[in-house]
């Protein structure tokens, strides 16, 4: 192949691969739904591929929009978004616009380029397991309807504020319970 000629061919691969990567954040996601066993994305199948953003907004692990975009060029096309109560919730565990809005961002962000979120509540009012770290240990939603019906209730409000939302794929209610 001439230097011409290779010239032409890496451009021409170079314009292929930015188009592809283009179409990726182009357009709106359509709602995702389960058909038998699939998941399908409009009337077409989709495997969903992606990345847990684990502690995605504490100290240190702070995700950004970069990331996003990064992802969404690896081919992914799915993001698990771990929360607790504590990051939608204010001091005294009423709903707080002011904290829920670092969730639209991300969902934002994964809008903007094609991708899916799964919201997980990862800690639950009063801790759904006796490990340390959830609520510290108190494992108490099981036992204190105080607790389970903040549970409810914050899943009511997040359920009515993305129901319209096709970016949020599902709802992973509760993560790891242990009684």
């Amino acid at each position: 192949m001439t230097s011409g000629r290779f010239i032409m061919h890496y451009l021409g691969c170079c314009f292929v691969g930015l188009f592809a990567v283009a179409s990726l954040f182009a357009g709106e996601l359509a709602p995702l739904r389960v058909s038998g066993n699939k998941v399908v994305a409009g009337d077409k199948e989709i495997r969903l591929r992606g990345i847990n953003w684990g502690w995605w907004h504490e100290k240190g692990t702070r995700y950004t929009e970069d990331d996003m975009k990064r992802q969404a060029e690896w081919g992914a096309n799915v993001v698990r978004l771990p929360f607790s109560y504590r990051d939608i919730t204010d001091e005294h565990g009423n709903w707080s616009e002011k904290r829920v809005a670092a969730i639209d961002e991300v969902i934002r962000w994964a809008e903007k380029y094609g991708q899916y979120v799964i919201l997980d509540m990862h800690e639950v009012p009063g801790g759904q397991t006796p490990i340390h770290y959830c609520a510290e240990g108190k494992n108490a939603v099981w036992r204190d309807p105080v607790y389970q019906k903040r549970f409810f209730i914050l899943w009511r409000r997040l359920a009515e504020r993305y129901r319209d939302v096709p970016a949020v794929a599902a709802y992973e209610l509760l993560n790891e319970p242990r009684t």
